[in-house]
């Protein structure tokens, strides 16, 4: 994707210095001062242009299904819907067109940014057209992602945001303390698509919301990610949650005295380890949304959108320090 259009945008409050980029909605800069110094809590490109060749979403809304929708297929009222195969034959993230791999247009305002994008019928291979807002807004100690969306016919939307969290220096993650307040997630197959067996999260007494080390997570359930390397699973807070009228909190990371707390309206988080090319844990990712391939699966959300109705997807950042 060219880089000619690419436009620059910053916020900033006491506490918080955001910098965002019109292509997918990308957040590429985070920095929140703790205990007096500013410290950067995501994974970053040295260049803007770097985003538009980036092929890991990072920084960016992505969807309008976020992760992997199983052979680029589905049904929805009976109709069949082939979509865009991105990740062999399966759709990742919206497919090579998803929304994180586009230009949005972007108004500034007092508040914050209020980003909006159209896309036509068909386009990823999805059976309607689609009009997304996401609206961007610093809070006391942190920021707030909002996206609202309305189609044109039944379609599927179930967007996330992909921000790849360390708050400490390179090499430190699997020093971070990660909590999750979930009851068990769901295995995936050799193509990291998700299953219905359930991933046994609290095995052995291991708590998902003890803070315990990510080293430690890594750890107690190396058998089952020796194949992935690491997690690329999703997790949810009871076998009964539904989207939430108002966000509350799912996980939190600590590192050397800052804690970010994530608080969502959504049912469950996709959580993703990213490693890097000398096999150091980098980052990690901590994706609000319904379950990956809900549309192929029973489940209680089935990510469907219809014309009658109005999507909302709420993420809420803050951060806190301690001794």
């Amino acid at each position: 994707m060219s880089s000619d259009q690419l436009q620059v945008y910053t916020l900033t409050s006491d506490t918080v210095a955001l910098e965002m980029i019109n292509y997918g909605a990308r957040t590429t800069a985070l920095k929140v001062l703790s205990h007096g110094q500013w410290r950067s809590v995501i994974l970053a490109l040295p260049d803007h242009r770097d985003y538009c060749i980036d092929s890991v979403s990072l920084g960016a809304m992505v969807g309008p299904v976020g992760g992997r929708i199983e052979n680029s297929y589905c049904c929805i009222d009976e109709m069949a819907v082939h979509l865009e195969p991105n990740d062999g034959d399966h759709q990742l993230h919206g497919g090579e067109s998803g929304i994180g791999q586009l230009y949005w247009d972007v108004e500034a305002c007092e508040q914050g940014l209020d980003f909006s994008l159209q896309l036509p019928e068909g386009h990823g291979g999805y059976p309607a057209g689609l009009a997304l807002t996401c609206s961007v807004r610093l809070i006391e100690n942190g920021l707030s992602y909002t996206v609202n969306a309305r189609c044109t016919a039944p379609t599927l939307v179930n967007v996330t945001q992909h921000n790849y969290y360390c708050l400490g220096p390179a090499g430190s993650l699997p020093d971070h303390q990660l909590s999750l307040y979930v009851e068990d997630g769901y295995e995936v197959d050799s193509d990291r698509v998700a299953t219905s067996t359930s991933f046994g999260l609290q095995q052995d007494g291991f708590k998902p919301d003890s803070d315990a080390l990510v080293s430690d997570w890594l750890a107690t359930h190396r058998r089952r990610l020796a194949e992935l390397g690491g997690f690329d699973h999703y997790f949810y807070r009871s076998t009964s949650a539904m989207i939430q009228s108002e966000p509350s909190v799912i996980g939190s990371l600590t590192y050397d005295g800052l804690t970010l707390s994530i608080s969502t309206d959504q049912p469950g988080v996709q959580v993703y380890t990213r490693f890097g090319e000398d096999d150091t844990l980098e980052a990690i990712c901590l994706e609000p949304q319904v379950v990956p391939n809900a549309i192929n699966r029973d489940c209680l959300e089935d990510t469907i959108l219809r014309p009658e109705q109005r999507y909302q997807w709420r993420s809420i950042l803050k951060f806190s320090d301690h001794d």
